[in-house]
């Protein structure tokens, strides 16, 4: 069966049992609804792109019937920092469980090499950051196992308070187990 994103061959675990036609049927169909996900989602982003370019290009007419070159730039810059601080937030949004640090990190590594964060994010030095992160996280919050090593002896009673019959017989008592 052929991935109909990437248009690899899947590969199933090996069972012992074959796929039914209907596990085949719901994988396909699966992957098939992913593929028009992201299929909706790029063209999303280009409605939005577009909506953006006309934006500018009504602020560049603008900026040639009498607003200031300077004026213009202002806007611009106002423009970009909006998208990157909405850019900023949808990435956070998805991703909850990264941190301010780590974010900034991530920002900065998008910024020098000109990817998506969640193209940085798929960087192998990231990806093994996260996973080392992951493990780390469970081993601190891991807890052992109870003991198997309990002691099964009886409690002591209080000679102190014993009545001289009650500390003869547990004396006989005692001696009896012991001997």
């Amino acid at each position: 069966m052929l991935d109909p994103i990437t248009g690899e061959e899947i590969v199933e675990e090996n069972t012992g049992e074959e796929l039914t036609e209907e596990e085949k049927a719901a994988k396909e169909a699966e992957a098939a609804e992913a593929a028009k996900a992201e299929e909706a989602k790029k063209a999303e982003d280009a409605k939005k792109e577009e909506a953006r370019k006309a934006y500018e290009l009504r602020q560049q007419k603008k900026a040639e019937k009498g607003v200031s070159r300077e004026e213009f730039e202002d806007v611009k810059k106002t423009v970009s920092s909006i998208t990157e601080e909405n850019n900023d937030l949808k990435f956070r949004n998805n991703h909850p469980g990264i941190t301010d640090e780590e974010f900034n990190s991530i920002k900065a590594h998008a910024k020098g090499t000109s990817k998506s964060y969640e193209d940085t994010l798929k960087d192998p030095v990231f990806e093994k950051y996260f996973k080392d992160r992951d493990i780390k996280t469970r081993v601190d919050r891991a807890t052992p196992p109870p003991s198997t090593k309990t002691g099964q002896g009886n409690s002591n009673p209080d000679i102190a308070n014993m009545s001289s019959k009650e500390f003869s017989d547990y004396k006989n008592q005692v001696l009896t187990r012991r001997g």
